[in-house]
């Protein structure tokens, strides 16, 4: 089945015990990771539960057919429903699924994360064909999700807005949700914890610290591996007390959206047009740096970038080990990466 734009809320809070596996894909990455992460917490509260959450990429469980019914019908040695995560998925895995919704077993719930995929897709078909499956495509914000998504973050912090900052905040956010996650939540980092209303300068304020300067050229020179920059602007940042989890997300927003389009290069699309018709667009002087980038990694040294931010993030809330250093090893990791090395 297919979930329409106005049901997904519904669905998400409350999916049908009858569906057996999700995918969530679409152009807005981070909206897609956004849902995926909503729908698992529905049936698995603690995101690092080993016994009831299963992480694997798509390209493992192509290359092992049994491997999807082995997960279907694993039992959480500590009772509950299990949730497998798919990442990456494409229509390598549309046979496997097709024939699993004629006769599934076990009680898990397979999401799936995939980039866009068009209607004639064979993975989409499969999905939206049954009805022991669910498809949700997502799609860039529009103006009227961004205002929602702000109020909603700013009422979380207990937040006014005033009217001229709002305007300029739709403005400034783009089509991503993770980015504008990640540039609201530095909002709010700036604003500090004493703040009870944003007002249009702090905006600005915070604008032009995050978007011309620190984070995309901290960003720009791990994904071109020049690590020697690289250190000294993880240095400088560190000193003026820059959230290195803040530093990860902007990190997470641009891997993944290179990993997008290259993904979408390898489809037939020409790389420079996709880079120059993103959405908000780049600021001019980075449009050539991103395009060296996108060309210089390829998806699969891409999607590993990805997994150590994803990994990073995870060990700035669990292993007590100090946020900068956990920021600066996954930085690094992705410059010499991004090196050949």
């Amino acid at each position: 089945m297919e979930i329409k734009a106005r049901g997904i809320d519904g669905f998400l809070a409350k999916p049908p015990s009858g569906v057996v596996a999700v995918l969530i894909h679409g152009e807005d990455a981070g909206l897609v990771r956004e849902r995926a992460d909503m729908l698992a917490r529905t049936i698995v509260p603690d995101p690092h539960d080993p016994f009831r959450l299963a992480d694997i990429e798509a390209g493992d469980l192509a290359g092992d057919p049994a491997r999807l019914m082995d997960e279907a019908a694993a039992i959480s040695m500590m009772g509950g429903r299990r949730v497998i995560r798919v990442r990456r998925a494409g229509d390598s895995l549309a046979p496997q699924f097709s024939d699993f919704f004629k006769s599934p077993i076990g009680d898990a719930l397979f999401i799936l994360e995939a980039a866009i995929l068009p209607k004639r897709s064979n993975l989409r078909q499969a999905f939206e064909g049954s009805d022991r499956a669910a498809s949700i495509a997502c799609y860039n914000d529009n103006d009227e999700a961004i205002s929602d998504l702000i109020m909603s973050t700013l009422r979380a912090h207990h937040l006014t807005i005033e009217p001229q900052a709002m305007e300029l905040l739709i403005r400034n956010l783009g089509g991503d949700r993770l980015a504008s996650r990640g540039e609201l939540e530095k909002l709010i980092l700036y604003l500090g914890p004493s703040a009870r209303t944003v007002t249009r300068d702090d905006v600005l304020a915070c604008a032009s610290d995050t978007t011309e300067t620190e984070m995309d050229d901290i960003v720009d020179a791990a994904a071109s591996g020049d690590t020697a920059l690289l250190d000294r602007l993880l240095a400088k940042a560190f000193s003026t007390q820059t959230s290195a989890v803040a530093i990860v997300r902007a990190a997470q927003s641009h891997i993944t959206r290179l990993h997008l389009l290259t993904a979408q290069a390898q489809r037939g699309g020409q790389l420079d047009s996709l880079v120059r018709g993103l959405k908000p667009g780049l600021p001019y002087p980075r449009i050539d740096r991103v395009i060296r980038q996108a060309r210089n990694l390829s998806p699969q040294k891409l999607g590993e970038m990805i997994q150590m931010l994803n990994d990073a993030e995870i060990g700035t809330k669990t292993t007590g080990l100090p946020d900068e250093a956990i920021a600066a090893r996954a930085l690094m990791g992705i410059a010499l990466r991004a090196r050949g090395r």
